[in-house]
């Protein structure tokens, strides 16, 4: 009895066995196929690479001390003479004719500016063309673009500064003045993505003592019955803060000399995390989301060390990374890349800090902008836009 029901049972399995072997042995083909497919993109996405070969050229006539970037999937450029937009093929979409003796570049979304520091005029543009043309009875200290093309412009005169709140068209939204004996004066300032909130860097000396305090504005529905539009304000002794930004609508941050303040709009303005720095901070870039700091570090048998740190909007590091000191440009490209460069010698990092391309270039390279795939890129020299393959 034992006996048939243990035949009985091995003749069974021996059925299921037949039955299902062709689909396991699919589903290990699959495992091994998507295992393979895994190991050669993570082989792909991490490659370093040396070399490049230029796929093509395009010759472009420039003015001289032309600066170039990325606007929107085409190429802007802007001089003392005027500004210009094409596509990387070297169609021209629009020309703008200006002339100012200090043109300042910036960005948000679908807007640019160009404004005149020092000077009273700015320009602001999208991807058709000119959307508005601003004069100021002022020169221009500093000035903000937002991503809805309102702009923010700070100026000067004597020991009163005069801060505007502007349409693309240049009606005023709001105005206010800032004097010097009261809060110092204005050496920084950037508007949010909505223009709904601004910051400004004020430097005070009038004690003999160095301060700067962080004011905060806010123009958003809310406070149309607050006169000054002050949301908060913060004070550092003995700090000086140069540069600041926003990281989103809800995030900001302050480069003083010696370390990062890190603020959090969610509820009241607080600060969310205060980061020092050993080392001397020698420069500060950022993007819509991170920021980034280069320090320099003497070494005790001479010489001079210099890394990079990346931190997200929240002043977490994301990471540190040595960088050669002979660099002169750092910045984050829209791939969120990192590029660093000195006309000839190219560093390109991804986003979690592993390095991409080690690789000079026989020409001066003015700008590096990514397109389409994980290798090809934008070369813009003097007089050439250059296609690009990293091999």
């Amino acid at each position: 009895m034992k006996d048939d029901i243990l035949t009985d049972i091995t003749e069974t399995d021996l059925d299921q066995e037949e039955k299902f072997s062709p689909r396991r042995g699919r589903i290990v083909l699959i495992m091994i196929i998507a295992v393979v497919i895994m190991a050669c993109y993570f082989a792909y996405s991490n490659r370093k690479y040396t070399t490049f070969s230029v796929q093509q050229r395009i010759e472009r006539s420039n003015v001289e001390n032309t600066d170039f970037l990325s606007f929107n999937n085409n190429l802007f450029s802007y001089s003392r003479d005027g500004a210009s937009l094409s596509d990387f093929d070297g169609n021209p979409i629009w020309n703008e004719s200006f002339d100012m003796e200090n043109p300042i570049c910036d960005k948000n979304g679908e807007y640019i500016m160009v404004y005149d520091r020092e000077r009273t005029n700015a320009v602001v543009m999208d991807t058709t063309g000119t959307k508005g043309r601003l004069s100021m009875t002022l020169p221009i200290i500093r000035a903000s673009i937002s991503a809805n093309g309102n702009v923010a412009v700070l100026m000067q005169d004597g020991t009163t500064a005069y801060l505007r709140l502007m349409s693309t068209g240049g009606k005023i939204l709001a105005s206010g003045e800032i004097h010097a004996e009261n809060s110092g004066y204005p050496i920084a300032m950037d508007l949010s993505p909505n223009a709904t909130k601004l910051m400004v860097s004020m430097l005070d000396l009038g004690d003999g003592d160095i301060k700067t305090t962080l004011f905060f504005y806010d123009f958003s529905e809310k406070s149309k019955t607050d006169e000054n539009h002050i949301l908060a304000d913060f004070s550092y002794a003995d700090e000086v803060i140069p540069e600041v930004a926003f990281l989103g609508e809800n995030a900001a941050v302050a480069f003083a000399d010696e370390e990062l303040m890190f603020f959090d709009f969610h509820k009241d303005v607080s600060v969310r995390k205060r980061l020092f720095q050993s080392d001397e901070i020698k420069s500060v870039f950022y993007s819509d989301n991170r920021a980034a700091i280069i320090t320099t570090h003497e070494m005790e048998k001479g010489g001079v060390e210099n890394a990079l740190h990346v931190f997200n909007e929240a002043g977490v590091d994301r990471f540190v990374v040595r960088i050669p000191s002979r660099m002169t440009y750092a910045g984050f490209m829209d791939n969120g890349e990192i590029l660093l460069h000195n006309g000839h010698s190219i560093r390109i990092f991804k986003d979690d800090g592993r390095r991409k391309l080690t690789a000079k270039s026989e020409e001066a390279i003015r700008a590096i902008i990514p397109w389409d795939g994980q290798r090809n890129y934008y070369f813009i020299t003097k007089n050439q836009t250059q296609k690009v393959l990293l091999e």
